[in-house]
């Protein structure tokens, strides 16, 4: 399955950077969050998904926009043929990206572990596509490519689960965006100044 979802999106790599330019100029130039939205992790969400939704095509390969999901501020991508949801998260708002720190609070009282209902067979494959900021300057413009990956769940499985069948960049390059096993739980955002923790899709 994933030769097969390599083959349809690979060849859109170059709409996907210009997509992902959009998305950081509605960023950028958005005047309600008056300059918040480099401190803010999550304020950066909305613009630049709008921007994604706005300039990408409406069909992906065999993927095509769920335009009532968008309605209700999220952005999917649901192909018939290979009964597949291509869901756009950031990165670090997957469970297991996430950087696993425990302060006292979390010490003395542990989080119960995090149980998933099964899926039926049923239901769409899961897939992700994420994404997020490139590195910026100081005038907050993109220094490198946007980082796009796309990730495949296995069969029953959610994203939030990180339980992946494979995945590959989506770059006009390959190679430029770490695998999810080169990902460093705790290195620093790219693209947010402060110390807020991710949060948010």
């Amino acid at each position: 399955m994933i030769e097969k979802i390599r083959s349809e999106l690979l060849p859109l790599a170059e709409e996907f950077q210009t997509a992902g330019a959009d998305g950081l100029r509605r960023v950028v130039e958005d005047p309600s969050y008056d300059g918040a939205q480099w401190k803010i992790r999550r304020l950066q969400r909305d613009p630049f998904l709008h921007g994604l939704r706005h300039t990408l095509p409406e069909n992906l390969g065999t993927f095509a926009l769920d335009a009532d999901l968008y309605q209700q501020n999220r952005l999917v991508y649901r192909s018939q043929i290979h009964e597949a949801e291509l869901i756009f998260r950031r990165r670090g708002s997957l469970d297991a990206y996430k950087s696993k720190r425990e302060d006292t609070a979390s010490a003395l009282f542990p989080t119960p572990e995090r149980v998933f209902p099964p899926r039926p067979d049923t239901q769409f494959r899961q897939i992700a596509c994420i994404w997020d900021l490139p590195a910026l300057d100081e005038d907050h413009k993109a220094i490198g490519p946007f980082p796009f990956r796309i990730q495949v769940a296995k069969q029953n499985t959610l994203l939030d689960q990180g339980q992946w069948e494979g995945g590959f960049a989506l770059l006009p390059e390959p190679g430029i965006m770490p695998t999810s096993a080169e990902f460093d739980m705790d290195s620093p955002d790219w693209d947010v100044d402060g110390e807020e923790e991710a949060e948010g899709q």
